[in-house]
Parts: structure tokens; C-alpha cells; sequence
């Protein structure tokens, strides 16, 4: 069965769905910025922990933050941190009158 809309109803519809999209970007984008605020925050934290076992550290003689646990979660992170930080810029860029010729990347959700 093929449902006929009345113009000014097509035209309703299309509109209530770029708004829609463009609150699910602006959604996925909110997170990307929080991910990556909250993801560099524990990497200067575990960064900090990572330092303290050097010379000069405020733990120089034990092996605090020396473990291999500690050094996974150190490059998982600043991964996680970098990836959600190109995801919100690139999704901010796209947002703009020059950015809207950026190229779709069809795994991002911006």
C-alpha cells in the first residue's frame, strides 16, 4: 500500500527528520566531548602515577605504577582519549557552512 502525503505533510516530515538528525549528531558529539574530558582527565592522573616511579618521583625506590596492568591502562586510555577528541572536532567541523564539505565517515555517528 502506497500512503500518499499531502505536500505540506512531506515537507513537515522531511523537516522533523534533519532535526532529528541533527540532535542525534549534536547528541553523539556532547558525548565524544565528555568521553574525552573525562578521558584525559584519568590519563593526567594515571600519567601523574606513571612519573612517580622515576628518580626524581615521590616514589623513586618502589614500583608504583611500574606494573604491566598500569602501562595498559596508561595506552588504552590516551587512545580512548584521542580517538573521542578527533571524533568531537570532526564532528564540530561538520557542523559549520565550510565544514559540511568534509567527507562522510561512514563508522562515525556525526
Amino acid at each position: 500500500m502506497i500512503l500518499n502525503f499531502p505536500k505540506k505533510m512531506t515537507l513537515f516530515l522531511k523537516k522533523k527528520y534533519i532535526y532529528y538528525i541533527k540532535i542525534k549528531n549534536m547528541r553523539a558529539i556532547i558525548y565524544a566531548i565528555v568521553l574525552a574530558v573525562v578521558s584525559w582527565m584519568v590519563f593526567g592522573s594515571m600519567n601523574e602515577l606513571t612519573s612517580a616511579h622515576d628518580e626524581g618521583g615521590c616514589c623513586g625506590k618502589v614500583n608504583c605504577g611500574a606494573s604491566q596492568f598500569t602501562n595498559l591502562i596508561w595506552w588504552a586510555n590516551l587512545m580512548i582519549a584521542i580517538v573521542a577528541t578527533v571524533v568531537a572536532l570532526y564532528g564540530g567541523a561538520r557542523m559549520t557552512p565550510q565544514g559540511r564539505a568534509l567527507p562522510p565517515i561512514p563508522f562515525l555517528p556525526v
